[in-house]
């Protein structure tokens, strides 16, 4: 096998900055869209930047770093087009987005069934039984996949907590 042919290795730096883009790149993209009101061509390319950066950065946390980097390029353009200081202050800001971040996720690790209960009731404001008749499936079942999802995004949640904080 000649070298042309033999697959190109990364390095673990690249490798886990891939992985970081492929984990969090549309989700911090929508939430510098949602959050700071970055047009989405500028969000991504802002995306791009903040994780293109880690390669140098020094970093125990490289998820939080390109977090934080992100939310602080998106406040520099919500203060440059906006010509105001925020209301929250970068700290929230950036933990506003930590839970977006977190929360989408949560979600999009749930199975299908769930994801789809969730998704209607909440976000199109579906009831049970609504829910229940467009998945075939009875008021009940729908229930349960609610509770059940919200208990393991809560469960989730704790975990999270427990690992920031060291225990």
């Amino acid at each position: 096998m000649n070298s042309s042919e033999s697959p190109r290795k990364r390095s673990a730096a690249a490798v886990d900055i891939a992985d970081i883009y492929d984990t969090y790149g549309a989700v911090l993209t929508q939430t510098l869209i949602d959050i700071f009101g970055v047009p989405p061509v500028e969000a991504g390319e802002m995306v791009r930047e903040s994780i293109e950066a880690l390669i140098t950065a020094v970093s125990d946390d490289p998820e939080g770093w390109v977090i934080a980097a992100t939310c602080r390029s998106g406040e520099a353009y919500q203060l440059a087009s906006m010509g105001t200081a925020l209301a929250g202050g970068t700290a929230t800001q950036i933990e506003a987005a930590r839970d977006v971040v977190f929360l989408r996720r949560a979600f999009a690790a749930l199975p299908e069934p769930a994801r789809r209960a969730v998704q209607r009731h909440f976000r199109e404001q579906r009831t049970y039984e609504q829910i229940a008749e467009e998945l075939g499936v009875t008021t009940s079942y729908v229930k349960r996949l609610i509770l059940g999802a919200l208990s393991a995004v809560r469960n989730e949640q704790r975990r999270r907590q427990m690992l920031e904080s060291g225990k």
